[in-house]
């Protein structure tokens, strides 16, 4: 532990020193008992952070990484939270205009060391988390893969080769009138759709503008 010293004015032009115990592998001082930054010496608080965020700290310490604030957007991403997560936890947040264009609404930041206690709370710990990021990361991968697969089944070139092979399949089938479900579409874009008989499974390709 290290020695903390500082000033601070006592009034009637009186300065007052201040000592106490500042932990340099957390950044932790206890020398204020509740009065001033729980970062330092220093006896002022930021009104901010205390209003907002419930937090003891001086102007200066609130600028280090241990107040480090981070938008909504990148808290969610960052440590999987919804938005139903963050409003039941009563996290605090503060409004800034956003950086990129200030006709936006203005985005919220939170404290971030508060946001990654909510996660792992949520998860357990720093590893439970990384474990979710990756069983979602592979989710995502499975359903991309599936869409993939899906699209080049449903190409002009596939859908007409079922389709011939349904043909084929019922040629000896005694003669019906067909009878089709709800068309679907299957490219947007090149304006083409399809339609099954609900007697033979006959599938049938259209274009429609």
């Amino acid at each position: 532990f290290e020695r903390g010293v500082g000033s601070v004015s006592g009034g009637g032009g009186f300065i007052r020193e201040e000592t106490g115990s500042r932990n340099s592998s957390s950044g932790y001082y206890d020398g204020n008992e509740g009065n001033g930054c729980s970062m330092c010496p220093s006896l002022t608080v930021d009104p901010e952070f205390l209003e907002t965020f419930k937090v003891r700290t001086c102007r200066q310490c609130k600028r280090s990484a241990e107040m480090e604030l981070i938008p909504k957007g990148k808290a969610k991403k960052m440590y999987l939270l919804t938005d139903k997560d963050i409003a039941n936890a009563g996290l605090g947040s503060l409004s800034r205009a956003n950086p990129q264009k200030k006709t936006w609404s203005q985005m919220k930041l939170y404290l971030k060391k508060q946001v990654m206690a909510l996660s792992y709370e949520k998860y357990g710990d720093a590893e439970g988390l990384e474990e979710e990021k990756k069983e979602q990361f592979e989710e995502r991968m499975l359903r991309a893969t599936d869409r993939k697969r899906k699209h080049q089944q449903t190409t002009p070139a596939a859908i007409e080769s079922r389709t011939t092979l349904v043909r084929t399949r019922i040629a000896n089938q005694a003669p019906h009138e067909h009878i089709f479900g709800e068309a679907k579409c299957v490219d947007a874009e090149e304006g083409l759709w399809t339609k099954t008989c609900n007697i033979c499974s006959v599938e049938v390709s259209f274009e429609q503008l």
